[in-house]
């Protein structure tokens, strides 16, 4: 994700008219967001639809709605959800499958994390899925070898097990 330092300039070489343009919008939404305001949100997703509509790379479009998301999550508003959404399609859009399959999975995760609701988080994990399995694509997980627990299925072993552990590490820390 291009999600960049407010303080740098994004100058691409594209019509210098729309590009200032951008970056004006952009620098104001960054402005908004240093002094904590609730419109930051808004004016990065200001920014995201100002960079699409002058054809500005997509990188730059879902930068922005990953801005605006994070603004959003900020102060638990379900319009990160939407951003999120958006942001996920577009690297879609551009063929890059993967790309959103992986937004998709964290930023899934994140937004029912911040906003307590891992059931409307479900959706983007859905969305994954469903793109996996449209491209054919398998699914990769960086966990690579699995080891069988000492401990089987005896879920009573387990606790006890836990509580040992949490015993030594308290006694560690006092």
């Amino acid at each position: 994700m291009e999600n960049l330092d407010c303080n740098k300039n994004e100058h691409m070489g594209t019509s210098v008219s729309m590009e200032d343009n951008y970056d004006e919008v952009f620098k104001t939404a960054c402005k908004i967001r240093r002094e904590e305001r609730f419109e930051a949100g808004s004016a990065f997703i200001k920014a995201a639809e100002l960079a699409h509509s002058s054809s500005l790379e997509y990188k730059k479009v879902v930068g922005r709605y990953e801005d605006a998301a994070d603004c959003f999550l900020q102060i638990t508003d379900d319009r990160a959800l939407t951003c999120y959404m958006i942001a996920a399609d577009i690297f879609v859009k551009n063929e890059m499958i993967e790309q959103g399959i992986e937004c998709f999975v964290r930023w899934g995760y994140e937004s029912g994390q911040k906003l307590g609701d891992m059931n409307r988080a479900e959706r983007f994990f859905q969305n994954a899925d469903d793109l996996r399995s449209e491209h054919k694509l398998s699914h990769t997980c960086v966990i690579t070898e699995f080891e069988k627990s000492d401990l089987g299925s005896d879920d009573v072993q387990a606790l006890e097990k836990a509580e040992e552990i949490l015993e030594q590490l308290c006694a560690d820390i006092v």
